[in-house]
């Protein structure tokens, strides 16, 4: 009896196990297809004075003093991260790790983020926007804990997208952003996906470093399909140099509910890679 319990302990927890490999499988596999499906073009060019010279004046020095003036324009990017989130509001945070492709030449954002539960139990998520669509599914230990397809998601994943381009400072010339001079520290970008747009107010100090991004249109998950429309911000919490680039090295991630602030994500970036060729991921 010991043996056939032993023995059907040990399926459920290799079945636990694979349950969480396929979301890393599903993950991969479009990350290949993306590559694929927007290659690198044979010549990229770098980018000047004048590849910036129609941008707002703090946009501008955003650019320069991330020593980007010289650099080969970006096609996509992967970002890998370390960080503590928590699930909802008066939770612990958990330990995570995240990795993420973005698609310059069309809106396209995959991104992976794994954990365990008291350092045993498996969770996994993947979150993507792809073809207009935000599409968020997560497993604890094999099993479904959520599963978020809707409009409030397509929209919340496109607004996600913007805050990764503009978080990597090559991101501000994706020529689907358009910018708006609001003062001299801060503009306003926007993007039209899809028959979807959104748009955010970027701050930036007198250094031309990254300060927040601050939009009102992403939509939180209150439960059973439903979804609230509330402020969100990621301001920056580090600076630094990676790969001969100056950027946002750490950032928080904020829910401004009407009850009070939310930091549900702590986020340090450990590497960054863009120009990535298809099948090296």
């Amino acid at each position: 009896m010991k043996k056939v319990l032993f023995w059907l302990l040990s399926l459920c927890i290799s079945l636990v196990f694979l349950q969480c490999k396929s979301i890393r499988s599903v993950y991969l596999s479009e990350i290949n297809e993306a590559t694929a499906l927007y290659p690198l073009p044979d010549s990229i060019p770098v980018i000047s004075d004048e590849t910036i010279q129609n941008l707002p004046p703090p946009v501008q020095r955003y650019i320069i003093n991330a020593n980007l003036i010289g650099k080969p324009l970006m096609y996509n990017f992967r970002i890998d991260m370390e960080g503590d989130f928590s699930m909802r509001e008066n939770s612990k945070y958990l330990k995570v790790k995240t990795e993420q492709l973005n698609i310059c030449q069309t809106p396209l954002r995959l991104y992976f983020i794994y954990t365990s539960l008291m350092g045993v139990i498996p969770m996994r998520g993947r979150d993507a926007f792809i073809n207009g669509h935000g599409h968020m599914f997560g497993r604890l230990a094999g099993f479904k804990i959520f599963d978020e397809k809707s409009q409030e998601m397509d929209k919340s994943g496109l607004v996600t997208y913007l805050n990764d381009m503009i978080l990597v400072p090559l991101g501000c010339l994706n020529p689907n952003i358009r910018w708006e001079k609001l003062d001299s520290l801060s503009a306003r970008a926007s993007i039209t996906f899809n028959n979807i747009s959104v748009s955010a107010t970027v701050y930036f100090n007198e250094k031309g470093e990254l300060v927040n991004f601050i939009t009102d249109d992403r939509y939180k998950s209150t439960g059973k399909g439903k979804y609230a429309r509330i402020r969100w911000s990621t301001p920056v919490t580090a600076y630094g140099e990676i790969n001969g680039i100056k950027m946002c090295t750490a950032a928080n991630a904020i829910w401004h509910n009407p009850e009070g602030d939310y930091t549900y994500a702590r986020f340090r970036v450990k590497d960054f890679r863009y120009n990535v060729v298809c099948g090296k991921w």
